[in-house]
């Protein structure tokens, strides 16, 4: 039954202050409404049990996407698309636009917030669970002032948080890095996109060879809220990817969640789905530390053999982007620095040479120089370099796939050894 409108009242507040000073004055009776994405479903259903509705949706203050060294701060009002837009979140925080792209239709993403997400509090959003893995911070105001808290620990209850009665969320802050994550999600529901997940798994890390330095998982729809996993986390920590491990992760994953059977699902499938997402997660992770390509480890991680060949030249590039220059000395990429140790006795003017010749092939093809170098001296790597300047484009990218595959079948090799 839809609900009677002369049941609610709306209010459209100027400003936050006007806002937050409403909110003040009847802590607890007015529900703040953004794009209405998730209270108009309860309103049309006639099940909306809040009657003074507090549009915040012409809040300026609570917009925008600022960029700092130290952080991303995303303002309460970003939609699903600005986030699917944005270059930097596109890059260093995948997971999240992931999340958006997962996220109803194009018009519940024109119109939807993250902050509604995650003011909503229920255990089967899909932004959540990387929100968490990227240690994100809300900062909450009021009329009395504002507080940062992690977003770890912000969901108390299914559908309970510490925001207090007169609180908003302004803002979503997430700190930059500069360590080489690898970065893992699925979603599991009826469909791939405009569904409720059944299991939602966001994941990242970082690994010394195959080895965990440090690894974070979060899940949604497995628990009364979005958890963090650190029993399954710390077991990780330090062990290489191998049967043993995946086979002792596993175990320690449905050890730690908690589902429940309802109407789109049962607990027990749950649990065989998060074991079997998360044994998905290590071997994608072994495999995407051997080849940067996100769909070669897709590929290799669902049992497909020699797919490199059969994927598009934009994921060549994000393989090769993957990849130092040849030359510099890597950052964070102990593989990468073993593959070039050969280099290290270079001379200054065959490094400034080949700085040079990476510069120019870069302006010329549009992707860094790539070349298998184990084994291969500084001068025979600008040799190389230099011979294959005079190719066309269409010459080279086939040239760089193959030294790409080179370079690929030896990490196989070796962290399968």
């Amino acid at each position: 039954m839809r609900a009677y409108v002369p049941d609610y009242e709306l209010v459209a507040p100027p400003d936050l202050r006007s806002a937050l000073e409403t909110m003040a004055s009847e802590p607890g009776a007015w529900r703040p409404i953004a794009g209405g994405t998730d209270l108009m479903v309860l309103f049309e259903a006639g099940r909306l049990p809040f009657h003074k509705l507090l549009s915040i949706w012409k809040l300026d203050e609570l917009r925008g996407i600022d960029v700092t060294p130290e952080s991303i701060t995303v303002g309460a009002l970003t939609s699903y698309t600005q986030i699917l837009q944005h270059a930097i979140l596109q890059r260093e925080f995948p997971l999240l636009t992931k999340a958006a792209s997962w996220t109803g239709g194009v018009a519940t993403q024109n119109r939807g917030t993250l902050a509604g997400n995650i003011a909503n509090a229920s255990p089967a959003a899909d932004s959540p669970p990387a929100l968490l893995v990227y240690d994100a911070q809300l900062e909450l105001v009021s009329a009395a002032g504002s507080r940062t808290i992690p977003y770890n620990g912000f969901h108390t209850g299914y559908k309970r948080t510490q925001m207090r009665p007169d609180e908003l969320i302004a803002r979503i802050r997430l700190p930059r890095s500069n360590r080489n994550w690898h970065h893992f999600t699925r979603k599991v529901g009826t469909r791939k996109a405009q569904a409720i997940s059944k299991v939602c798994l966001a994941a990242v890390a970082e690994l010394d060879g195959i080895t965990f330095k440090e690894v974070r998982i979060a899940l949604g729809s497995v628990a009364p809220t979005v958890i963090r996993c650190p029993r399954t986390e710390a077991f990780l920590t330090g062990k290489s990817i191998n049967n043993e491990t995946i086979v002792g992760a596993k175990e320690t994953i449905v050890s730690e969640v908690q589902p429940i059977t309802d109407i789109r699902s049962t607990a027990d499938y749950r649990l065989r789905v998060t074991a079997n997402v998360v044994e998905q997660f290590l071997l994608w992770t072994k495999f995407h530390a051997c080849c940067g390509s996100s769909r070669w480890a897709d590929a290799m991680a669902d049992g497909a053999q020699d797919p490199w060949w059969n994927l598009e030249e934009k994921d060549w590039l994000e393989a090769f982007a993957s990849h130092p220059k040849i030359g510099e000395k890597p950052v964070n990429d102990a593989v990468a620095t073993q593959e070039q140790k050969s280099i290290g006795g270079a001379s200054p003017k065959i490094l400034a040479a080949l700085a040079e010749g990476n510069r120019i092939y870069f302006e010329k093809f549009g992707y860094i120089y790539i070349v298998c170098a184990t084994g291969k001296s500084g001068e025979e790597m600008l040799a190389t370099l230099r011979e294959r300047l005079f190719n066309d484009p269409g010459s080279e990218i086939r040239i760089a796939a193959e030294e790409q595959q080179k370079i690929t079948a030896l990490r196989l090799e070796k962290f399968s050894a």
